[in-house]
């Protein structure tokens, strides 16, 4: 895990400088509801991917809500059967990572894209540390500074 003394906000802009094309971030997912909800991709592919009612067959959120590690999206092409990973490409989302940790109690996932380059072993592992700090940061309320909660709230709303 990180530092003990990294802020949520800090790792949340990290997330942010990571994810060029953006990234959608659900803590502590109970059956289908996110205790927190973070979603920084362009507002027309989420406008889209709402529309189209995507998360019915978004391989990400399957594989995601029945494992626990990583994977790249690219891995997850057998399981597209709904055609979100293609469509996600054509908004710019081209190559993306899915961390998932947790239990089925309270499962956490990060999916994040870029368009650019596929993201590294490195950058991969660095996101596994920054989900799972977050999970365990935000199990509780007891766990939350106000400030944690003020940014929590930001983020989610921009």
């Amino acid at each position: 895990m990180l530092n003990g003394n990294t802020t949520i906000e800090k790792l949340l802009k990290e997330l942010n400088q990571m994810s060029p094309s953006g990234f959608a971030l659900g803590l502590h997912i109970h059956v289908t509801a996110p205790r927190v909800l973070i979603q920084t991709y362009d507002k027309e592919w989420m406008e889209y991917y709402a529309e189209h009612r995507m998360l019915l067959t978004d391989p990400t959120v399957f594989w995601a809500m029945t494992n626990s590690g990583t994977r790249r999206w690219s891995d997850l092409a057998d399981l597209d059967t709904g055609g979100v990973l293609k469509a996600a490409a054509e908004h710019g989302l081209v190559h993306g990572v899915l961390i998932s940790v947790g239990d089925a109690k309270s499962r956490s996932l990060l999916n994040t894209a870029r368009a650019d380059r596929p993201q590294t072993d490195e950058e991969i592992r660095h996101f596994e540390e920054i989900l799972e700090t977050l999970h365990h940061r935000t199990s509780d309320d007891a766990y939350l500074t106000e400030r944690d909660k003020e940014v929590l709230e930001d983020f989610m709303t921009d």
